[in-house]
């Protein structure tokens, strides 16, 4: 999060931002919205994680400062998203948020569908147990877990653009990204 919002200060002209959260695994849920807090400029409930106690609202603030005080600058312009099957976890789930609102537009491949927040306990044998703690919906109602985000423009990898050295989700989103006014 942090090395995101000194790129954006340091790029504070650029025109497009592209996310590439393929092959990420994720992360804490409380990152969410500050990240989305990054690409808003009024509150947005980002998605709804769903407990047996109630549900909690995730929602992105826009940020102003940054954890050490310093102005912080929202990018308000396109937003593209890469997903691909290793988009796991709040990957999934804030690339479905931010969809979802209208704020981003998702190229590449249907991320994995594995939105369920958890947490982990250790047992006797040295192993872990990974247990879900909440389901998460997007801002549209919408489940990921076991589905995914389906990308707006369908752009996976194939061997002849690997062995061509092209990146078609990539190249997807700045077509996109050079059409926007």
């Amino acid at each position: 999060y942090g090395r995101l919002v000194d790129a954006l200060r340091e790029h504070a002209g650029c025109r497009a931002v592209v996310l590439d959260l393929r092959g990420n695994s994720g992360g804490l849920v409380a990152t969410m919205p500050a990240l989305g807090g990054l690409f808003l400029d009024q509150p947005a409930a980002i998605g709804t994680m769903i407990t047996g106690g109630g549900e909690l609202k995730l929602t992105a603030l826009p940020r102003e400062v940054d954890d050490a005080g310093r102005d912080v600058r929202r990018h308000s312009g396109p937003l593209a998203i890469l997903t691909d099957r290793g988009s796991v976890s709040c990957s999934d789930m804030f690339a479905g948020g931010m969809q979802a609102l209208g704020r981003a537009r998702v190229f590449g491949d249907t991320s994995a569908g594995m939105a369920l927040p958890s947490a982990s306990v250790p047992l006797p044998s040295g192993d872990r147990l990974l247990y879900p703690t909440a389901d998460y919906i997007d801002p549209k109602g919408r489940r990921i877990e076991g589905v995914g985000v389906i990308p707006d423009t369908p752009s996976p990898p194939t061997l002849d653009a690997l062995r061509k050295g092209r990146d078609p989700a990539l190249d997807a989103a700045l077509a996109w990204i050079a059409k926007q006014p």
